[in-house]
């Protein structure tokens, strides 16, 4: 029997399948009828999506990732997830990496998940940490590359590229915009 890369966590109970409603007219979509979210292939894998980890693995640090313990840290009121944490392994150590849909980041909140990424670095003695948005389509892809630019004070970040931060702590941090077709 195959054993899944890592442990799934949640904090609290997961709430209750629901249906969607779709504006306001009384109708609503099933669970298996909605469009597909950002962090879908995070959550519902047994590993981390192979496609995010080419990218991370383009720096030689990440050689060898592998998922150890993922936990969903924000969910919406319908219940699904906008945010998770992921302690990895690598050849070079353990990393921190905080994982959050495109459609919901702000500049602000990337500072939020930097820190906190670091924070269970240094609680997990990981030698690096970093911050992942995910996109879902092609429609939010700008909108979190300017929000990294400034979160992160970078002039340009490109899709799929893997980027040091210049931010001050004990451990390196790290950052990237994933694409749609990036899961």
């Amino acid at each position: 029997m195959k054993m899944p890369d890592y442990l799934m966590v949640s904090e609290g109970t997961a709430p209750a399948p629901m249906a969607y409603p779709i504006g306001e007219t009384g109708f609503s979509f099933k669970e298996s009828e909605r469009p597909n979210l950002a962090l879908t292939l995070w959550i519902d894998a047994d590993a981390i999506p192979p496609a995010a980890r080419a990218v991370l693995q383009s720096k030689g640090r990440f050689e060898a990732l592998t998922g150890l313990i993922r936990v969903l840290t924000e969910v919406d009121g319908f219940g699904r997830f906008r945010a998770g944490w992921v302690l990895g392994r690598t050849t070079g150590g353990l990393v921190s990496i905080v994982v959050r849909d495109a459609n919901h980041c702000s500049a602000k909140g990337l500072r939020d998940d930097a820190a906190f990424s670091v924070r269970q670095a240094e609680r997990y003695c990981a030698t690096s940490a970093a911050v992942l948005v995910q996109q879902s389509d092609a429609n939010g892809g700008r909108g979190a590359r300017e929000a990294l630019e400034s979160a992160f004070m970078a002039s340009y970040v490109q899709p799929d590229r893997l980027y040091r931060s210049e931010l001050h702590s004990e451990c390196p941090v790290w950052f990237a915009c994933l694409s749609s077709g990036v899961h």
